[in-house]
Parts: structure tokens; sequence; C-alpha cells
């Protein structure tokens, strides 16, 4: 299997589901807003698929962003350091907030992502344990 082609459709598909994401977000009012969103989620997800089958084939996606050298416990840092900058940002447009569907809606997301970055920490841990042969 040629796995430039195979990293290229991943990447592609990703590409396009941002694309529908845009084009969800700029349509107002019309009956394809669902179809752009429904086209964002499918899309995504067949990225997923896309990287699922390349490791059950054995190989592993290389999308450019050059982490693929790291240990798992230097990609959850990276990803609880991804989760601090995204709760910090949440927290400035919670304060920017003048109406409380605004503020309840922010509030919402920083909920959700520090219960995210609290799974990510338990995860981290749990990259130190070392267990007995059966």
């Amino acid at each position: 299997m040629n796995l430039d082609l195979l990293n290229k459709a991943i990447k592609q598909e990703i590409g396009s589901s941002v694309m529908y994401l845009e084009q969800y977000m700029a349509t107002q009012k019309s009956e394809l807003k669902s179809d752009f969103k429904n086209n964002a989620l499918d899309k995504f997800k067949q990225a997923m698929d896309l990287a699922d089958f390349a490791v059950k084939m054995g190989h592993f996606p290389d999308l450019g962003d050059g982490k693929l050298d790291q240990t798992v416990k230097q990609m959850i840092n990276v990803d609880i350091t991804a989760e601090n900058e995204i709760i910090d940002l949440y927290q400035k447009l919670l304060a920017d907030s003048d109406d409380s569907e605004s503020k309840d809606f922010f509030e919402n997301l920083i909920t959700i992502e520090k219960e995210r970055r609290r799974l990510l920490v338990c995860a981290k841990g749990r990259t130190n344990l070392k267990f007995a042969p059966l």
C-alpha cells in the first residue's frame, strides 16, 4: 500500500472537513446549513476511519506535525498544554461576554475542557504503571 497516498487522503479529508465547517458557518438561512454541518462531521469521521485502517494495516499516518517520535507521556503533556491554552482562551471569552447566553455557553465549554484535562492527567499517570506478567 502506498503510504504517501494514504497520508494524502487523510489530509484531504481533514481539509474537506474544515472547508465544510466554514461553509456551515457562512450559511445563515438555508436548507443547506445542516448539509454542510453533516458533511464536515462525515469528512472528519472518514479521516479517522482512514487513520484507523492505516494503523490496522501496520502503518502510522504521518500528517506532518512532527510529533511521531514522542512517547505517550510526551504526547499527553502536549495535550494538557493545549487544553490549558483553550481553557484560558474560553475564560477570556467568558470575561468578555455581556449576556447570559454567551456566559452559559463559555462556562459549559470550560467545564468540558477541564474534565478532558482531568482525564488526560489521569491517563498520564497511567503511563507510569508497571504491570506484572501474567
